[in-house]
């Protein structure tokens, strides 16, 4: 392509601005690595805060445990890999500017990250209005990469500013500022006000380094010891607990037997819910899917019932929009029990709406030729939404002409 000849200004960072784009980039990885020492202890560095420290084994572990930096009380994945070389996007604004960069930093452990490469790729003049590229190119997949432009060339949008992260210069560092445990703890226990924290649980909050859903873990399973909480932590990092209370006070035999039988937390609350509803004592049954399943069931069996009169109440007030013709029937259903029938027959999920049906919130008919379900069909806000056979295929030509012909008769659009 023929080379550009437009006049970009070029900006290029001072070796402060050079130690705050380095930080940004490093602070975004959101790590904690450490590096074992020859006294046993070791040395750790946080992305986050820009902070080294020398914990015991002991001290590890529990930063481990939690995820958490003990120093900046941020969140961080941890790992020994002790050397980064990071690519990314990046700009800047100054007076009446804003410059965007392709940059390589580079850390080791024991070091500081320092900017390794820097090349100006975008400008954009205020004034002008119009973004300027040098060397790079939106690609299929929305990202930006390298290419060999012979010069800078007028962007068709501005749109290119969207793949770089920005930065403000004047902020004199890009490192998180440390917290104190007060300060963490008491934004983490907002999340927990509908709780009665026992003394001895806040004691024991405080005394540790413990993150939200370790947290949630002590005040639903009645944790006393820092041990107990440790001692679970493969099971408390599958589970998301600090979203889901507990229907029912546990207490650690329950968190054992969870941990044990590998159960998911989200299931065990359903759990805890159909114990509930059933009038049953919670337990811990020897096969707990086998027994969720089970009251899956009954439950799904029990609201069926509760629907029944109701059901049979829109039969009545349904039945005056009934089509026959020669071997084609279409009905409104007069049982959940139908329902059920027509979508195991179809291979549909027809069988959810029975609620939504007994309720008045929609209508639902089917399809028969000869006595055998050819099609389920929704009806709502004056026209049809679904009319699907079998595994939710669309009708067949005849199908279609006789559901046309009964919509007519009724006065309804369809909207398939």
């Amino acid at each position: 392509m023929k080379a550009t000849n437009y006049h970009c200004s070029i900006y290029k960072p001072n070796q402060g601005e050079k130690k705050q784009l380095a930080a940004t980039l490093i602070r975004l990885k959101e790590r904690l690595v450490y590096k074992k020492l020859k006294s046993g202890k070791y040395k750790t560095y946080c992305c986050r805060c820009n902070s080294y420290h020398v914990v015991s084994k002991e001290e590890l572990n529990h930063i481990r445990a939690a995820k958490v930096c003990p120093n900046c009380l941020r969140k961080v994945e941890t790992g020994t890999r002790q050397v980064e070389k990071i690519w990314d996007w990046i700009s800047v604004d100054k007076p009446g500017a804003y410059y965007g960069y392709r940059i390589m930093v580079e850390w080791v452990f024991g070091k500081q990250p320092k900017v390794v490469s820097l090349k100006q790729v975008l400008y954009y003049n205020e004034y002008e209005g119009v973004t300027y590229r040098n060397n790079c190119v939106k690609c299929m997949g929305y990202h930006i990469t390298v290419t060999n432009t012979n010069g800078w060339r007028k962007c068709v949008d501005s749109t290119y500013w969207g793949f770089f992260y920005s930065i403000n210069l004047k902020d004199n560092n890009r490192y998180e500022e440390p917290k104190t445990k007060k300060e963490y703890y008491e934004s983490i226990c907002e999340e927990f006000r509908f709780f009665d924290i026992k003394s001895n649980q806040q004691k024991l909050i405080q005394n540790n380094l413990f993150n939200a859903n370790q947290i949630a873990c002590i005040l639903k399973f009645n944790l006393k010891t820092a041990e107990d909480v440790y001692k679970y932590t493969p099971w408390i990092n599958k589970n998301n607990l600090n979203y889901h209370q507990n229907k029912q006070n546990l207490n650690i035999y329950f968190l054992d037997y969870l941990s044990r039988n590998k159960i998911n937390y989200v299931d065990w609350i359903d759990y805890e819910e159909q114990c509930e509803l059933l009038g049953m004592k919670l337990d811990k049954p020897k096969d707990f899917e086998t027994k969720h399943q089970m009251f899956a069931v009954v439950l799904k069996a029990k609201r069926n019932k509760e629907y029944e009169g109701r059901i049979a109440k829109r039969y009545k007030e349904c039945k005056q929009y009934s089509y026959h013709q020669g071997k084609y029937n279409i009905n409104p259903f007069r049982t959940p029990s139908e329902i059920i029938e027509c979508g195991k027959v179809l291979h549909n999920c027809i069988a959810q709406y029975i609620e939504r049906y007994a309720k008045k919130q929609t209508y639902l008919f089917y399809m028969k030729v000869e006595n055998e379900y050819v099609a389920a069909i929704e009806f709502r806000g004056g026209m049809i939404v679904q009319a699907r056979t079998n595994f939710n295929r669309k009708l067949n030509t005849t199908q279609k002409w006789h559901l046309n012909k009964w919509c007519k008769q009724n006065g309804w659009l369809i909207r398939t």
